[in-house]
């Protein structure tokens, strides 16, 4: 007995070979990225550091970049001090954006400027550390084991 192929028969088929075509084609672009690995340096900026604090970080260098609650490929190399002059402080609630409190500041303040270095994919369109995108001129926060400080991004070097 010959089976003669209907309508539903060549859908089929045409599903099939449309399914295959596309994975094949997906599989080879996937097959074709090149990924390159190379070293960044960026120094971040964080303003009015307290000096009990930079006593503390200084013990901790060099020291691991976190993200996320996990070390990433990044290290804190070295920072250096500058002196700056504090007439108040405005704190954020976490809890709420809109309600800031303004405090008198005690002891003395540093400027801090942070030699980060880390390896990266430089074939990406952005470059990424943890989930931070690093670009001169964005915010950035310094997350390790035994700190963390928010500051903007001076430079950046491939």
């Amino acid at each position: 007995m010959k089976k003669k192929f209907n309508i539903v028969d060549w859908v089929v088929i045409g599903l099939v070979v449309v399914v295959a075509g596309f994975f094949g084609i997906r599989w080879f672009q996937n097959s074709q990225v090149e990924i390159s690995y190379g070293e960044i340096t960026y120094t971040v900026l964080v303003e009015a550091v307290p000096e009990e604090s930079c006593a503390d970080i200084d013990r901790h260098l060099p020291d691991q970049l976190m993200s996320s609650g996990a070390l990433v490929g990044g290290e804190v190399v070295s920072v250096e001090y500058s002196d700056c002059s504090v007439q108040s402080i405005e704190k954020s609630n976490s809890s709420n954006d809109y309600i800031t409190v303004t405090v008198d500041p005690y002891g003395e303040y540093k400027n801090a400027v942070f030699t980060i270095k880390s390896s990266v994919n430089l074939g990406d369109l952005t470059t990424s550390v943890g989930n931070q995108e690093i670009r001169t001129g964005r915010s950035y926060i310094i997350k390790t084991e035994h700190f963390e400080l928010s500051g903007t991004i001076l430079t950046v070097e491939k």
